[in-house]
């Protein structure tokens, strides 16, 4: 969010919550995650704007939307792009035919394991939400874009418009040749030649290209932590044998767990019977501790 919007978004909240009761005002505040103020400034609009402006921008566009529902946020920002994506991902929006659907989706779905959150249009947007609008959110808010070139995407009315929207913000375009090869403003970029390969392959080298690219590699990096973590949590909330098992088997497969998720692993494991009480999983988490070196294991 540009620091302009910003200042316009704060302003409009600090003035819905001035004409709110401040019971009402303070229980709005402490949900969205800011911290009680003990100093108690003149009037009741700068108590606000002192609890709402360190607030990062995922709570303050949430705030602006709950308090304004349905209301374009000021200074023509885009809404929902800090709340559309995981937190911690790298963001790709791929950019499809409607033939394409189940490619797109199944790239989508590989590519949690590696950090990567995929907008998938007809995936991603509820059928109450305005489907051009969700796409410009995911549009503005991307890190890159990922188009599956068909004969059908060249004929598309809004692939070449996707493509046009990256180009203009400059963010990384993977081209994926399926029938046709990139073409126009996209036939620089180093492309993925995706004939008679799998969605796994091809998740594959959309990640090399993301690692290589100078401004994304940290970000990756980053989503490949947040996404190790996202499975761990699910693995010490599984609720019966099969998942448990297959998540697990998630986990041992991964090549690098940094200290703090092994730690997680080890004070949280034992509390779940799903996972606890399943023959053969404490001596595979034996094996796991032991192969990352985490010493506090007991192993």
């Amino acid at each position: 969010m540009r620091i302009g919007q910003k200042i316009d978004v704060i302003k409009k909240i600090c003035q819905a919550l001035d004409q709110s009761e401040i019971l009402n005002s303070n229980l709005i505040l402490k949900q969205f995650g800011s911290q009680t103020w003990t100093d108690f400034p003149e009037s009741n609009y700068e108590y606000y704007l002192q609890r709402v402006q360190n607030l990062d921008d995922k709570p303050i566009i949430e705030m602006y939307e709950y308090l304004y529902p349905g209301e374009p946020l000021p200074s023509g920002l885009i809404p929902h792009s800090a709340t559309l994506w995981k937190d911690g991902f790298v963001k790709i929006f791929i950019s499809h035919s409607s033939k394409q659907k189940l490619l797109a989706t199944q790239i989508k779905n590989e590519a949690g394991g590696y950090g990567i959150d995929c907008f998938v249009a007809h995936e991603d947007i509820e059928p109450t939400k305005d489907w051009l609008r969700e796409i410009r959110y995911g549009l503005a808010s991307c890190d890159c874009i990922v188009a599956l070139l068909t004969k059908d995407f060249r004929e598309s009315f809004y692939c070449d418009q996707e493509i046009g929207f990256a180009l203009q913000r400059g963010i990384l375009i993977i081209p994926i040749s399926l029938e046709v090869d990139p073409y126009g403003f996209i036939a620089p970029f180093q492309r993925v030649t995706a004939f008679q390969k799998t969605p796994t392959e091809i998740v594959e080298e959309i990640r090399a290209l993301i690692e290589g690219h100078e401004s994304l590699a940290e970000t990756a990096r980053k989503g490949i932590i947040a996404s190790q973590k996202e499975l761990i949590i699910s693995f010490l909330a599984s609720s019966n044998f099969g998942d448990s098992t297959t998540l697990l088997k998630k986990i041992e497969d991964l090549p690098t767990i940094p200290e703090s998720h092994l730690k997680q692993l080890h004070e949280g494991w034992e509390k779940n019977d799903q996972i606890f009480g399943c023959r053969g999983i404490p001596a595979r988490m034996g094996r796991l501790f032991r192969k990352h070196g985490f010493k506090e294991s007991g192993f």
